[in-house]
C-alpha cells in the first residue's frame, strides 16, 4: 500500500511537472505570435519607409521598388544613392564653376555698362545696378517708341484724308470746269468716243488677227496699235484697203452695239446692212469677217445684210437677193441657195 501511494504521488508530481511545461509551452508560443506579430508590422513599416525613401527620389530617377526581400531592396536604394550622391557632386562643382563664369562675365557687363552711360552723359545714381538703370531707361525708351508709332499711325490716316480730300477737290474742280460752256458736252463725246473706240478696238483684234487696237490720240484722232511691229502707234489712214474695211466694220459694230446700250434697251437695231468693201480682204480674213457677222447675226437676234460682188462671201448668206440690170432698170429676184 506505502508503494502504490508513492507510486501515485510519483505519477502526480509527473503531471503537474507536465502540466507546468505544457504552461511554459503556451506562453512560449503566446511570446513567440507576439514577436512575429510585431515584427510583420516592423517589416510592413521597414518596406512603407523605404517606398516613401524612394518616392521622394522619383523625379531624380531612384529605381522601383522590387521583389520581396526587404534587406535586398533597401541595399539598391542605397547603392542608387551612392551612385547619384557622386553624380550630384560633380555637377554641383560644374555648377560652382558656371556660377563663377557668370558672376565674371556680370561684373564684366556691369563696368561695360558703366562706361556706356558716362560715354553717353546718362548720369548713373550713386549705388545703383547699372543693369537695374538700363532696364529703366529700355522700358522709357520703349513708351516712347509706342508713342511715335502711334503718332505715326494717327499721320498716315490724317494723309489718307488729306488725299482724299485732295481727290474730292479735283473731282469737283473737274466736274466745274465740265459744266462751263460747252465743257460738259466735250467731255460726255469724249467719253462716248473712249467706249465705242473701246470696243471697237476688241472686235478689231479679232478681226486682224491679234495684230491691230483702235487707239483715241489728242484732238479725237484715231490711230492703230501695230503688234506685229512692236506695239507701233499710227494714223489709221496708212491702213492698207483691208485694214480700213476691218476698222470701220470694227466701228460700225461697236456703234450699232452702243446705239442700243445708250438708249437703255428701249431701242433695238433689228437690221444692219454692210454696202462692199469686202472685195479688198485677202482669204483668211474675209473668212474672219463672214464668221464675226454670222455670230453677230446668232447671238443678237439681228438681220445683217451684205451688198457684195464676192461670190466666197454670197455663198455664205442663207438668204440672198441677186440684182440685174435690164436696161435702164434693174431687176431683183430671190435666189434659192
Amino acid at each position: 500500500m506505502d508503494a502504490a501511494l508513492a507510486e501515485r504521488q510519483a505519477a502526480d508530481a509527473a503531471a503537474e511537472a507536465a502540466r507546468a511545461k505544457a504552461r511554459a509551452a503556451r506562453t512560449a508560443v503566446e511570446r513567440a505570435q507576439r514577436q512575429r506579430t510585431e515584427l510583420v508590422e516592423e517589416e510592413r513599416r521597414a518596406w512603407a519607409a523605404l517606398r516613401a525613401a524612394r518616392d521622394r527620389f522619383t523625379a531624380a530617377g531612384a529605381p522601383p521598388v522590387e521583389g520581396d526581400d526587404l534587406a535586398r531592396a533597401w541595399q539598391a536604394l542605397l547603392d542608387w544613392a551612392r551612385a547619384h550622391r557622386e553624380e550630384l557632386s560633380g555637377r554641383v562643382a560644374e555648377l560652382e564653376r558656371a556660377e563663377q563664369d557668370l558672376r565674371a562675365s556680370g561684373g564684366a557687363a556691369r563696368a561695360t555698362l558703366t562706361e556706356l552711360f558716362d560715354r553717353h552723359g546718362i548720369a548713373l545714381p550713386r549705388e545703383a545696378k547699372p543693369d537695374v538703370v538700363l532696364a529703366t531707361h529700355l522700358a522709357e525708351a520703349r513708351r516712347d517708341l509706342d508713342d511715335l508709332q502711334a503718332r505715326r499711325s494717327r499721320s498716315a490716316a490724317l494723309a489718307q484724308e488729306v488725299e482724299q480730300c485732295r481727290e474730292e477737290e479735283r473731282v469737283a474742280r473737274t466736274l466745274g470746269n465740265l459744266l462751263k460752256s460747252n465743257g460738259f458736252e466735250a467731255w460726255l463725246c469724249a467719253e462716248a468716243l473712249d467706249s465705242l473706240v473701246t470696243e471697237a478696238s476688241e472686235i478689231l483684234l479679232q478681226l486682224s488677227g491679234g495684230q491691230y487696237e483702235l487707239h483715241r490720240a489728242e484732238r479725237n484722232e484715231l490711230v492703230v496699235i501695230d503688234h506685229n511691229d512692236a506695239g507701233t502707234r499710227r494714223p489709221v489712214s496708212t491702213l492698207s484697203g483691208g485694214e480700213t474695211f476691218q476698222a470701220s466694220l470694227a466701228l460700225a459694230l461697236a456703234l450699232s452695239h452702243q446705239v442700243v446700250g445708250l438708249s437703255g434697251g428701249k431701242r433695238d437695231l433689228n437690221s444692219m446692212f454692210l454696202d462692199e468693201g469686202f472685195g479688198t480682204l485677202d482669204e483668211a480674213t474675209l473668212d474672219t469677217v463672214a464668221a464675226t457677222l454670222e455670230r453677230l447675226a446668232e447671238e443678237t437676234d439681228r438681220m445683217v445684210g451684205i451688198v457684195t460682188h464676192v461670190p466666197a462671201l454670197a455663198e455664205r448668206v442663207p438668204v440672198q437677193f441677186a440684182v440685174t440690170r435690164d436696161g435702164a432698170s434693174s431687176r431683183l429676184r430671190r435666189v434659192e441657195v
